[in-house]
């Protein structure tokens, strides 16, 4: 999400955070009991190490913060954990199974980044067919429940969205997928605090 230039605006984005989910069954879309990291490490190909043998074990329904400098491996924690990375060294597990090369497990993965590489060319009808041709689950309610919040006008580009928008877009469209976890990066305080920023990650019951 974009930064935050008051303490207003942060316990908003809290408070927006906490809102219930919903979806036309009105199930509940956390079915994920565990995520762990077993002594993971992590080196990038100019020889940055960027993990260092990580470990920790989340449980259902806990909501996270990885906070850092800049270089940290917050990113790393994020990339190994949507099976975007490979870790050297380690597992990566989500109930018990491992995320790389798992399409089961990665489809239940929603992932917000803080640059988005989507097709320049679509507009927002695009990507929703998109996402429902590689998501079984997308909710086209949720996605507009979401959009009334947001208001995102539907018929740009992408090429013609602000960063905000774009960002606003990726996380509607991964909330409309019914994640069980949901991963997404935002600045916090950026004025105040020069470079410094927030990962987080939530997962429901």
């Amino acid at each position: 999400m974009s930064y935050f230039k008051d303490y207003e605006k942060a316990k908003k984005f809290v408070e927006f955070m906490n809102m219930p989910e919903i979806s036309e069954s009105g199930r509940k879309t956390g079915t994920i009991k565990s995520i762990e990291f077993r002594n993971v490490s992590y080196t990038y190909p100019d020889g940055t190490k960027a993990l260092d043998n990580v470990s920790f074990k989340i449980n259902a329904g806990e909501k996270i913060a990885v906070a850092g400098q800049n270089g940290s491996g917050k990113t790393t924690i994020i990339k190994c954990l949507t099976g975007i990375y490979k870790p050297d060294s380690g597992e990566v597990l989500v109930d018990g199974e491992p995320v790389f090369e798992n399409p089961s497990i990665k489809s239940r993965i929603g992932y917000v980044a803080d640059s988005n590489q989507y097709f320049t060319s679509y507009r927002i009808s695009d990507l929703k067919k998109f996402y429902k041709d590689v998501y079984g689950r997308f909710d086209d309610d949720k996605f507009e429940y979401y959009n009334k919040i947001f208001r995102v006008p539907e018929k740009k580009r992408i090429s013609q969205m602000s960063k905000g928008q774009q960002m606003r877009t990726a996380f509607m469209l991964n909330m409309a997928i019914n994640p069980d976890v949901l991963d997404y990066m935002f600045d916090v305080y950026k004025n105040s605090y020069g470079n410094a920023d927030s990962r987080t990650h939530d997962y429901g019951e």
